[in-house]
Protein backbone atom coordinates (compact mmCIF):
# COMPACT_ATOMS: atom_id res chain seq x y z
CA UNK A 1 0.00 0.00 0.00
CA UNK A 2 2.73 2.51 0.89
CA UNK A 3 4.39 1.66 -2.00
CA UNK A 4 1.51 2.21 -4.37
CA UNK A 5 1.13 5.42 -2.33
CA UNK A 6 4.66 6.65 -3.13
CA UNK A 7 4.21 5.63 -6.76
CA UNK A 8 1.10 7.48 -7.11
CA UNK A 9 2.74 10.70 -5.05
CA UNK A 10 5.65 10.44 -7.42
CA UNK A 11 3.73 10.30 -10.80
CA UNK A 12 1.51 12.99 -9.65
CA UNK A 13 4.98 15.06 -8.86
CA UNK A 14 6.26 14.64 -12.54
CA UNK A 15 2.92 15.15 -14.37
CA UNK A 16 3.27 18.92 -12.45
CA UNK A 17 7.20 19.28 -13.57
CA UNK A 18 6.27 18.04 -17.10
CA UNK A 19 3.14 20.49 -16.72
CA UNK A 20 5.75 23.55 -15.68
CA UNK A 21 8.04 23.09 -18.20
CA UNK A 22 5.52 23.21 -21.38
CA UNK A 23 4.20 26.60 -22.83
CA UNK A 24 0.84 26.84 -21.15
CA UNK A 25 -1.86 28.59 -23.08
CA UNK A 26 -5.08 29.45 -21.88
CA UNK A 27 -8.31 28.17 -23.74
CA UNK A 28 -9.77 31.07 -26.24
CA UNK A 29 -12.15 31.87 -24.48
CA UNK A 30 -10.30 32.58 -21.64
CA UNK A 31 -7.96 35.06 -23.71
CA UNK A 32 -11.18 36.65 -25.19
CA UNK A 33 -12.14 37.71 -22.00
CA UNK A 34 -8.99 39.23 -21.22
CA UNK A 35 -8.96 41.14 -24.82
CA UNK A 36 -12.47 42.12 -23.73
CA UNK A 37 -11.35 43.30 -20.02
CA UNK A 38 -7.84 45.03 -21.42
CA UNK A 39 -9.55 46.89 -24.53
CA UNK A 40 -7.61 45.05 -27.01
CA UNK A 41 -9.24 43.90 -30.20
CA UNK A 42 -6.98 40.49 -31.22
CA UNK A 43 -3.84 38.87 -30.68
CA UNK A 44 -1.72 36.47 -32.63
CA UNK A 45 0.32 33.40 -30.63
CA UNK A 46 2.87 30.87 -31.47
CA UNK A 47 4.99 28.60 -29.68
CA UNK A 48 8.03 26.54 -29.60
CA UNK A 49 7.77 23.33 -27.72
CA UNK A 50 10.33 21.07 -27.87
CA UNK A 51 12.59 22.78 -30.18
CA UNK A 52 9.33 22.45 -32.99
CA UNK A 53 6.35 25.02 -33.63
CA UNK A 54 3.74 24.21 -31.52
CA UNK A 55 1.04 25.96 -31.41
CA UNK A 56 -0.53 29.27 -34.21
CA UNK A 57 -3.57 30.33 -32.44
CA UNK A 58 -5.19 33.90 -33.36
CA UNK A 59 -8.38 35.22 -31.13
CA UNK A 60 -10.65 38.33 -31.71
CA UNK A 61 -10.28 40.66 -34.56
CA UNK A 62 -8.34 42.86 -36.71
CA UNK A 63 -9.17 45.46 -39.35
CA UNK A 64 -13.18 46.38 -39.96
CA UNK A 65 -13.87 43.69 -37.46
CA UNK A 66 -12.63 40.25 -39.35
CA UNK A 67 -11.23 37.92 -37.22
CA UNK A 68 -7.81 37.59 -36.65
CA UNK A 69 -6.08 34.97 -38.47
CA UNK A 70 -2.90 33.00 -38.05
CA UNK A 71 -1.60 35.09 -41.09
CA UNK A 72 -2.68 38.13 -40.07
CA UNK A 73 0.19 41.17 -40.62
CA UNK A 74 0.95 42.95 -37.20
CA UNK A 75 3.23 46.13 -36.69
CA UNK A 76 5.60 44.82 -33.98
CA UNK A 77 7.56 48.19 -33.00
CA UNK A 78 10.81 47.07 -31.52
CA UNK A 79 11.15 43.56 -32.06
CA UNK A 80 13.05 45.21 -35.55
CA UNK A 81 15.84 45.70 -33.64
CA UNK A 82 16.08 41.48 -33.15
CA UNK A 83 16.36 41.39 -36.97
CA UNK A 84 18.95 44.34 -36.94
CA UNK A 85 20.84 42.23 -34.83
CA UNK A 86 20.50 38.93 -35.88
CA UNK A 87 21.69 40.63 -39.49
CA UNK A 88 24.84 41.96 -37.56
CA UNK A 89 25.91 38.54 -36.59
CA UNK A 90 25.32 36.96 -39.67
CA UNK A 91 27.79 39.61 -41.24
CA UNK A 92 30.22 39.38 -38.40
CA UNK A 93 30.27 35.42 -38.96
CA UNK A 94 30.74 35.94 -42.05
CA UNK A 95 33.85 38.30 -41.94
CA UNK A 96 31.77 41.36 -43.58
CA UNK A 97 31.42 43.18 -40.65
CA UNK A 98 33.57 43.41 -37.06
CA UNK A 99 32.31 43.77 -33.56
CA UNK A 100 34.10 46.64 -32.66
CA UNK A 101 35.50 48.23 -35.95
CA UNK A 102 34.66 52.26 -36.02
CA UNK A 103 31.94 52.93 -37.81
CA UNK A 104 32.26 56.95 -38.43
CA UNK A 105 34.67 55.33 -41.69
CA UNK A 106 31.21 54.71 -43.17
CA UNK A 107 29.36 57.55 -41.58
CA UNK A 108 28.45 59.98 -39.27
CA UNK A 109 25.25 61.81 -38.53
CA UNK A 110 25.21 65.24 -39.38
CA UNK A 111 24.32 66.33 -35.97
CA UNK A 112 27.48 64.50 -34.65
CA UNK A 113 29.83 66.57 -37.18
CA UNK A 114 33.13 67.63 -34.84
CA UNK A 115 32.11 65.63 -32.03
CA UNK A 116 35.35 63.27 -31.71
CA UNK A 117 32.87 60.52 -30.09
CA UNK A 118 31.71 59.42 -32.93
CA UNK A 119 35.47 57.29 -33.08
CA UNK A 120 33.89 55.13 -30.68
CA UNK A 121 30.93 54.10 -32.16
CA UNK A 122 30.78 50.49 -33.16
CA UNK A 123 28.31 47.56 -34.08
CA UNK A 124 28.90 46.45 -30.19
CA UNK A 125 28.37 49.71 -28.40
CA UNK A 126 25.07 50.40 -30.46
CA UNK A 127 23.97 46.43 -30.31
CA UNK A 128 24.54 46.72 -26.81
CA UNK A 129 22.77 50.06 -26.00
CA UNK A 130 25.88 52.05 -24.92
CA UNK A 131 25.67 54.68 -27.54
CA UNK A 132 24.78 57.45 -25.15
CA UNK A 133 22.06 58.82 -27.18
CA UNK A 134 18.08 59.40 -26.30
CA UNK A 135 15.92 56.81 -27.59
CA UNK A 136 14.90 58.85 -30.53
CA UNK A 137 16.16 62.68 -30.93
CA UNK A 138 13.04 64.29 -30.83
CA UNK A 139 12.65 63.64 -26.93
CA UNK A 140 15.54 66.58 -26.13
CA UNK A 141 14.75 69.93 -26.66
CA UNK A 142 17.03 70.49 -29.44
CA UNK A 143 15.73 67.73 -31.46
CA UNK A 144 18.67 66.62 -32.59
CA UNK A 145 20.95 63.73 -32.29
CA UNK A 146 23.53 64.07 -29.63
CA UNK A 147 25.69 62.51 -26.64
CA UNK A 148 24.28 62.34 -23.07
CA UNK A 149 26.81 60.51 -21.99
CA UNK A 150 30.68 58.83 -23.52
CA UNK A 151 29.84 55.84 -26.07
CA UNK A 152 30.23 53.16 -23.65
CA UNK A 153 30.10 54.10 -20.64
CA UNK A 154 26.42 54.16 -19.59
CA UNK A 155 23.42 51.57 -20.80
CA UNK A 156 20.92 54.35 -22.92
CA UNK A 157 18.14 51.88 -24.68
CA UNK A 158 18.07 53.57 -27.91
CA UNK A 159 16.64 53.48 -31.57
CA UNK A 160 18.84 56.67 -33.01
CA UNK A 161 21.56 53.91 -31.92
CA UNK A 162 20.18 51.32 -34.08
CA UNK A 163 19.31 53.41 -36.89
CA UNK A 164 22.97 54.92 -37.24
CA UNK A 165 23.84 51.28 -37.76
CA UNK A 166 21.51 50.58 -40.18
CA UNK A 167 22.78 53.77 -42.25
CA UNK A 168 26.49 52.56 -41.45
CA UNK A 169 25.47 49.32 -42.96
CA UNK A 170 23.76 50.47 -45.66
CA UNK A 171 26.91 52.86 -46.37
CA UNK A 172 29.95 50.14 -46.07
CA UNK A 173 27.81 47.40 -47.84
CA UNK A 174 26.06 49.59 -50.65
CA UNK A 175 22.71 48.31 -50.21
CA UNK A 176 19.86 48.60 -48.63
CA UNK A 177 18.81 47.97 -45.58
CA UNK A 178 15.78 46.14 -46.89
CA UNK A 179 18.05 44.26 -49.08
CA UNK A 180 20.18 42.95 -46.75
CA UNK A 181 17.64 41.87 -43.73
CA UNK A 182 16.02 39.97 -47.24
CA UNK A 183 19.23 37.86 -47.98
CA UNK A 184 20.63 37.30 -44.31
CA UNK A 185 17.95 37.13 -42.88
CA UNK A 186 14.08 36.70 -44.30
CA UNK A 187 14.96 35.05 -47.41
CA UNK A 188 17.05 31.80 -45.41
CA UNK A 189 14.21 31.44 -42.66
CA UNK A 190 11.58 31.60 -44.75
CA UNK A 191 9.79 34.74 -43.56
CA UNK A 192 7.88 35.60 -46.47
CA UNK A 193 5.36 37.59 -44.80
CA UNK A 194 7.85 39.88 -42.79
CA UNK A 195 8.65 43.92 -44.49
CA UNK A 196 10.42 46.74 -42.92
CA UNK A 197 8.18 49.42 -42.61
CA UNK A 198 5.03 49.94 -44.60
CA UNK A 199 4.60 48.98 -48.70
CA UNK A 200 1.50 48.87 -51.13
CA UNK A 201 2.64 45.34 -51.47
CA UNK A 202 0.44 44.61 -48.36
CA UNK A 203 -2.86 43.13 -48.41
CA UNK A 204 -4.90 45.68 -46.46
CA UNK A 205 -7.68 43.16 -45.61
CA UNK A 206 -4.86 40.54 -43.54
CA UNK A 207 -3.36 43.77 -41.95
CA UNK A 208 -4.33 43.93 -38.14
CA UNK A 209 -4.17 47.64 -37.35
CA UNK A 210 -3.28 49.62 -34.67
CA UNK A 211 -5.80 50.45 -32.00
CA UNK A 212 -6.46 52.72 -29.31
CA UNK A 213 -9.55 50.87 -28.27
CA UNK A 214 -11.56 48.55 -30.11
CA UNK A 215 -13.68 51.07 -31.31
CA UNK A 216 -11.04 53.69 -31.92
CA UNK A 217 -8.66 52.87 -34.53
CA UNK A 218 -5.36 55.00 -35.13
CA UNK A 219 -4.39 55.35 -38.38
CA UNK A 220 -2.12 52.93 -39.96
CA UNK A 221 1.35 53.72 -39.52
CA UNK A 222 3.20 53.96 -42.96
CA UNK A 223 6.65 54.58 -41.69
CA UNK A 224 9.80 53.19 -44.05
CA UNK A 225 12.06 50.88 -43.00
CA UNK A 226 13.43 51.37 -39.98
CA UNK A 227 16.14 49.38 -37.60
CA UNK A 228 14.53 49.68 -34.54
CA UNK A 229 11.30 50.06 -35.26
CA UNK A 230 8.02 48.72 -37.17
CA UNK A 231 9.08 45.64 -38.54
CA UNK A 232 5.28 44.61 -39.88
CA UNK A 233 5.19 40.20 -39.26
CA UNK A 234 3.07 37.24 -38.44
CA UNK A 235 3.28 34.95 -35.42
CA UNK A 236 4.26 32.65 -37.46
CA UNK A 237 7.20 34.03 -39.15
CA UNK A 238 8.07 35.50 -35.80
CA UNK A 239 7.96 31.67 -34.47
CA UNK A 240 10.36 30.64 -37.37
CA UNK A 241 12.48 33.44 -36.25
CA UNK A 242 12.82 32.39 -32.65
CA UNK A 243 13.50 28.75 -33.51
CA UNK A 244 16.66 30.09 -35.54
CA UNK A 245 17.76 32.45 -32.80
CA UNK A 246 17.19 29.49 -29.91
CA UNK A 247 19.67 26.88 -32.44
CA UNK A 248 22.28 29.80 -32.62
CA UNK A 249 22.00 30.23 -28.92
CA UNK A 250 22.95 27.28 -27.96
CA UNK A 251 25.72 26.86 -30.64
CA UNK A 252 28.77 27.41 -30.09
CA UNK A 253 29.84 28.94 -32.72
CA UNK A 254 27.41 31.81 -31.87
CA UNK A 255 26.47 31.46 -28.63
CA UNK A 256 28.74 34.77 -27.20
CA UNK A 257 26.43 37.01 -29.27
CA UNK A 258 23.79 36.03 -26.90
CA UNK A 259 25.96 36.58 -23.67
CA UNK A 260 24.82 39.28 -21.39
CA UNK A 261 26.84 42.39 -22.75
CA UNK A 262 25.63 45.08 -19.66
CA UNK A 263 23.49 44.87 -16.77
CA UNK A 264 20.58 47.71 -17.78
CA UNK A 265 19.12 46.85 -14.56
CA UNK A 266 19.63 44.35 -11.69
CA UNK A 267 18.68 40.89 -13.08
CA UNK A 268 18.41 41.99 -16.40
CA UNK A 269 20.95 42.40 -18.84
CA UNK A 270 21.19 43.21 -22.66
CA UNK A 271 22.50 41.11 -25.38
CA UNK A 272 22.76 41.78 -29.06
CA UNK A 273 19.44 43.17 -29.53
CA UNK A 274 17.86 40.98 -26.79
CA UNK A 275 16.66 41.40 -23.19
CA UNK A 276 18.65 38.33 -21.35
CA UNK A 277 17.30 36.95 -18.09
CA UNK A 278 19.67 34.75 -16.68
CA UNK A 279 19.28 32.64 -13.17
CA UNK A 280 15.83 31.68 -14.11
CA UNK A 281 14.20 28.91 -12.05
CA UNK A 282 15.16 25.70 -13.77
CA UNK A 283 18.20 26.61 -14.75
CA UNK A 284 17.04 28.35 -17.43
CA UNK A 285 17.37 31.63 -19.09
CA UNK A 286 15.76 33.88 -21.79
CA UNK A 287 16.07 35.76 -24.56
CA UNK A 288 13.25 38.53 -24.08
CA UNK A 289 11.88 41.36 -26.82
CA UNK A 290 9.02 43.70 -26.08
CA UNK A 291 7.47 46.35 -28.26
CA UNK A 292 4.85 48.80 -28.17
CA UNK A 293 3.80 51.88 -29.60
CA UNK A 294 0.20 53.49 -30.05
CA UNK A 295 -2.00 50.96 -30.90
CA UNK A 296 0.36 47.89 -30.64
CA UNK A 297 2.33 45.34 -28.43
CA UNK A 298 4.26 42.28 -28.99
CA UNK A 299 6.68 40.27 -27.59
CA UNK A 300 9.05 37.13 -27.84
CA UNK A 301 10.27 35.31 -24.78
CA UNK A 302 12.78 32.72 -25.78
CA UNK A 303 14.36 29.58 -23.55
CA UNK A 304 16.82 27.95 -25.30
CA UNK A 305 17.98 25.77 -22.91
CA UNK A 306 14.35 23.90 -22.86
CA UNK A 307 14.09 24.52 -26.46
CA UNK A 308 10.74 26.68 -25.74
CA UNK A 309 9.72 29.92 -26.78
CA UNK A 310 6.52 32.27 -27.29
CA UNK A 311 5.35 34.76 -29.74
CA UNK A 312 2.62 37.48 -28.91
CA UNK A 313 1.56 39.87 -31.27
CA UNK A 314 -1.28 42.27 -30.37
CA UNK A 315 -3.46 45.45 -32.34
CA UNK A 316 -3.87 46.96 -28.83
CA UNK A 317 -1.50 49.12 -26.79
CA UNK A 318 -2.24 47.15 -23.07
CA UNK A 319 0.86 45.91 -22.93
CA UNK A 320 -0.50 44.25 -19.81
CA UNK A 321 -2.55 41.64 -22.48
CA UNK A 322 0.84 40.22 -23.74
CA UNK A 323 2.67 40.38 -20.66
CA UNK A 324 -0.07 38.44 -18.95
CA UNK A 325 -0.24 35.63 -21.41
CA UNK A 326 3.62 35.40 -21.17
CA UNK A 327 3.59 35.05 -17.72
CA UNK A 328 1.37 32.45 -17.46
CA UNK A 329 2.62 30.67 -20.69
CA UNK A 330 6.29 30.85 -19.38
CA UNK A 331 5.23 29.12 -15.61
CA UNK A 332 7.47 29.98 -13.17
CA UNK A 333 10.28 31.21 -15.25
CA UNK A 334 7.69 34.26 -16.61
CA UNK A 335 6.74 35.18 -13.02
CA UNK A 336 10.24 35.52 -12.50
CA UNK A 337 10.94 37.71 -15.49
CA UNK A 338 7.75 40.33 -14.97
CA UNK A 339 8.76 40.19 -11.02
CA UNK A 340 11.94 41.42 -12.51
CA UNK A 341 10.83 44.43 -13.99
CA UNK A 342 8.28 45.68 -11.25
Amino acid sequence: MKRTILVTLMSISLTLVNCQSRVNLLSKDSIQSMLDKMGVPGVAIATIEDGAIDQVLSVGTIMNSQPTAYNSIFNTASLTKSITAYLAVSLIEQGKLVLDERLDKYWVDPDLKGDERVKLLTPHIILSHQTGFDNWRWMNDEKKLRFNADPGTKVTYSGEGYEYLRISMEKKFKKSFEELVDEYVFNPIGMEDSQLGWSDNIKVERYAGEFKTPEEPYEITKDGPSAADDLLSTAEDLIRFSKNVMLRAEDEKYAKYFDSQVEARPGINFSYGWVRFDDLPNDEYALFGAGGDAGVSAMMCLLPKSKRAIVLLSNGENRGLVTNLMRLAMGDAGNEMVGRFQ
